[in-house]
């Protein structure tokens, strides 16, 4: 009787101790375990910092939205994305995936594949930059650098919201 209970409670105090272990937050300045977010998010200290606003707000499939729907920054520059999920239904997860203008058809039909484990984000070279999924009512203060001059667009990836959850973010020289 006492093995079991020396058994038991090893297994008890294994899975404790492994609940308790951290994991990087996909929204912060660590490095990403992708390739392409990996660039972005290697930050030049002595680069201008730009601080923007994104909110995504609604609480059906017919009003959800990316409330600004340009941002406009300079090339290189940091850019502090304060990213909010203003929406309030359990079912309106968002996140912010900056992409190469006009691929959201295909960066937004490959994000069902990714899969949740992959916040929705599929791992292919349109895909620039990307924040993680938050829930309703959630915020994250995403950190990255300008690319190249240009105009890209940023999308929600979740299931069903890229068609109409989009904006343009241009990099200017």
């Amino acid at each position: 009787m006492k093995r079991y209970f020396l058994i038991y409670s090893t297994f008890l105090l294994t899975l404790v101790i492994a609940s308790c272990q951290s994991t990087p937050d996909q929204g912060s300045t660590e490095t990403e375990n992708d390739a392409n977010n990996k660039i972005l998010t290697e930050i030049d200290a002595n680069a201008p910092v730009v601080k923007l606003q994104l909110d995504a707000a609604g609480n059906t499939m017919d009003d959800m939205e990316f409330v600004q729907k340009e941002l406009t920054v300079k090339t290189g520059s940091t850019v502090h994305l304060q990213f909010n999920n203003l929406s309030t239904d359990g079912a309106m997860q968002h996140n912010f995936v900056l992409i190469e203008n006009g691929e959201a058809d295909k960066v937004g039909s490959f994000a069902m594949q990714a899969g949740a484990e992959n916040e929705f984000v599929p791992r292919m070279p349109e895909v620039l930059a990307h924040t993680k999924m938050l829930l309703p009512e959630e915020n994250v203060l995403f950190i990255f650098r300008a690319p190249t001059p240009g105009t890209y667009m940023y999308i929600c990836t979740y299931p069903g919201h890229y068609s109409k959850m989009q904006g343009m973010f241009i990099v200017t020289e």
